[in-house]
């Protein structure tokens, strides 16, 4: 499960596989719940997979939330609609921030969530250190029949410890998700939510080739 950071082409294993709709979003923006973003990235970085994984998550998935604060997922919501390119808020990166200036415009993809939703009971990284160790041999199986990489956002190899990996957005395979009651549960409350036609991936599109740009 190593992730190549010169990979240009992203390996969208997930898209004909039913039940795949899954992310992780890392931003630690403060419009979590409202939107998913990521930056667009400067020059070689704009086709680096950290920046572009985003461009995947399609209307009807469900994006799962990282608080830093609690070292856990905490809430999910429904991503809306399409990815759009806008230029967003981001913190200055630690050093950088002038006198009173802690952010800057950076130009990013943005997708819209709805239904933000607190989990039944947040998923601390001790506990998913110890599930994603029993669940190996099935994310392995799924790694060796779809291809590498898999862009799942925990190191493996601790029963006891996990830390998440660099980045803003990641896929959280089914099997990750289903391994975990409280993901489990919230998930299905989100889908049940949705039009009949937008519950089943059978139904869906194949992803866009062409991102509008938001209005500025």
């Amino acid at each position: 499960m190593v992730l190549r950071t010169q990979d240009i082409r992203i390996n969208a294993w997930w898209e004909r596989r039913a039940g795949e709709r899954y992310w992780l979003d890392l931003t630690k923006r403060d419009d979590r719940g409202k939107i998913l973003a990521s930056p667009r990235g400067e020059g070689k970085w704009g086709d680096f997979w950290g920046h572009r994984l985003i461009t995947h998550v399609k209307s009807g998935d469900v994006v799962f939330h990282y608080d830093p604060s609690q070292q856990a997922i905490t809430s999910c919501s429904l991503a809306k609609g399409r990815v759009v390119k806008e230029h967003l808020s981001w913190p200055l990166p630690a050093g950088s921030e002038g006198e009173g200036v802690t952010n800057h415009r950076v130009a990013s993809w943005r997708i819209d969530l709805e239904r933000s939703t607190e989990l039944a009971a947040a998923v601390p990284l001790d506990e998913i250190a110890k599930i994603q160790s029993s669940l190996f041999p099935s994310l392995r199986a799924l790694e060796e029949e779809v291809g590498d990489p898999l862009y799942y956002p925990f190191e493996m190899g601790s029963a006891q410890a996990t830390h998440l990996l660099s980045g803003y957005v990641f896929k959280l395979p089914e099997v990750f998700v289903n391994g975990f009651p409280e993901l489990e549960s919230a998930a299905k409350r989100l889908i049940r939510a949705l039009p009949e036609r937008e519950r089943s991936r059978s139904s869906w599109t194949v992803p866009v080739t062409h991102l509008h740009p938001a209005s500025r």
